[in-house]
C-alpha cells in the first residue's frame, strides 16, 4: 500500500486538488496530513472537508495551534498569517476538529516504524528541520522513518539508521514557486519519494483575494 503524506496545505485549493489527483494517479490508497491545513490564505471549506473525509490521519500544525490559542501568534506576523480572517471564517466545529488532532503519531508499517510530526522530533509542532539542519540530535529516534513539514522545503536524508523526510509544502512552497510537493511511502518496501506537482499560483490569487503581499510574493517567486 502506498501512502501520500501532505503538509502545509495552507488552504490552497488549487495545489491541494492537484496533489490529490497525482496521489490517486500514483496508486496511493491512504492519505495523511502533517498539519497547517489553514493559515496565510483564507480558510478553504473544500480542503477541510476532504481532510475529514479522505485522510486517515491529521496532525496539529503550528497554525492550528495558533487558531486554538491565538496568544501564541507573534503579533508582528499575525497580519502575514491572516490570523484575524482565519479566526473569523472558521466555525466552532472546525475548532473542535482541530482540537482532536494529535501533535505527533507513531505508525508501524511492514517497512518499519514511522514518527510523524509537523515540526521536529524534539518539538513536534513548532520545531524546524531544514535541508541543511544537522540531524545528530535525532539519530536515536528508534524509528526507521521520520516525516516532517513546517519549513516548506522538501528533502530526503538518511542519517544513521533513520531516513528523514520533509514533505515540503502543498500550498505555499518555498523551494520553487508554483510547484507543490508531498511525500509517498510504500508500506511494504519502504521506498520513499518526493512528488512535485505544478499548480497555477495566479488562479490561487484570483480565488483567495486580500492575502498579505508577502504571501502573494511567496506564491509567485522563488525565495
Amino acid at each position: 500500500m502506498k501512502t501520500a503524506v501532505f503538509s502545509d496545505i495552507h488552504a490552497n485549493e488549487e495545489a491541494f486538488l492537484a496533489c490529490m489527483k497525482r496521489g490517486h494517479e500514483l496508486g496511493c490508497e491512504r492519505f495523511w496530513s502533517l498539519g497547517d491545513a489553514v493559515g496565510y490564505l483564507p480558510p478553504s471549506q473544500l480542503v477541510l472537508a476532504k481532510l475529514q473525509e479522505e485522510f486517515s490521519l491529521c496532525l496539529l500544525g503550528n497554525h492550528e495551534d495558533m487558531v486554538l490559542c491565538p496568544s501564541l501568534a507573534d503579533p508582528l506576523k499575525a497580519l502575514v498569517y491572516g490570523m484575524e480572517r482565519t479566526l473569523g471564517e472558521l466555525t466552532d466545529e472546525h475548532l473542535r476538529v482541530f482540537a482532536t488532532w494529535p501533535r505527533q503519531d507513531d505508525v508501524a508499517l511492514a517497512a518499519g516504524r514511522i514518527l510523524l510530526v509537523h515540526g521536529s522530533p524534539d518539538d513536534p509542532t513548532w520545531g524546524y528541520v531544514y535541508p541543511d539542519t544537522p540531524l545528530d540530535a535525532y539519530a536515536n529516534s528508534r524509528r526507521q522513518y521520520v516525516f516532517m513539514g513546517h519549513t516548506h522545503r522538501p528533502f530526503i536524508r538518511k542519517h544513521g539508521e533513520t531516513i528523514f523526510i520533509n514533505c515540503g509544502s502543498v500550498g505555499l512552497p518555498r523551494d520553487r514557486a508554483g510547484v507543490a510537493s508531498f511525500a509517498i511511502i510504500d508500506a511494504t518496501t519502504g521506498q520513499t519519494t518526493i512528488e512535485k506537482v505544478p499548480f497555477d499560483p495566479q488562479a490561487t490569487l484570483r480565488r483567495a483575494t486580500g492575502i498579505h503581499p508577502t504571501v502573494q510574493a511567496r506564491l509567485l517567486a522563488v525565495r
